[in-house]
């Protein structure tokens, strides 16, 4: 749940070859399902845990709770409730430089910036995005793209399918490869 440790999965899976992620796969309850590599306590790592961390960048979701809070105000009460973000040019600012840290985070974690490492800190960056569009009141309301509610949040939804895909993809890949 994290863009540095998904950084940090990507990197230790890469340092396990592939003869052994296979030889732990095969030694871990459930056979080979998940695809397991090196580097937790029970050795292994699962696809879906990769996507975990890939999906959910919780340092700059953190930091975009803390912005909101300063900067928006929020009034009224029920359905009546409207918020504010007081600040936008500010905010935009905010929401590129958490983009920008997703993306700087996987590849401080990975401690690499050659191959599919950049495609892996780009996903991480795009999570973020997703994440801000599918909540209402997000830096992401910033930018003052003019969507309906269906399309921001059906976006989101199809987005986060598709990167849940390419992080599974590009862990098979690395499995395989050991890349």
């Amino acid at each position: 749940m994290s863009s540095l440790l998904y950084g940090s999965l990507s990197r230790r899976r890469q340092a396990t070859s592939p003869r052994s992620r296979l030889a732990m796969a095969e030694s871990a309850p459930g056979g080979t399902s998940g695809a397991p590599i090196a580097g937790t306590a029970t050795g292994t790592v699962s696809h879906w845990q990769d996507a975990l961390t890939a999906l959910v960048p919780a340092e700059v979701l953190g930091l975009h709770a803390v912005a909101m809070t300063i900067g928006t105000t929020t009034s009224g009460t029920g359905e009546g409730r409207t918020t504010v973000i007081t600040a936008p040019d500010e905010m935009r600012v905010v929401f590129v430089v958490l983009v920008l840290l997703a993306f700087g985070l996987y590849l401080v974690g990975a401690k690499s910036v050659e191959g599919l490492h950049l495609l892996r800190g780009a996903i991480a960056a795009a999570a973020f995005v997703l994440w801000t569009m599918i909540q209402p009141s997000t830096a992401f309301d910033a930018l003052g793209l003019e969507t309906s509610s269906l399309v921001r949040v059906m976006v989101a939804v199809v987005g986060a399918v598709l990167l849940a895909a390419a992080v599974d993809a590009l862990a098979r890949k690395a499995d395989a490869a050991g890349s």
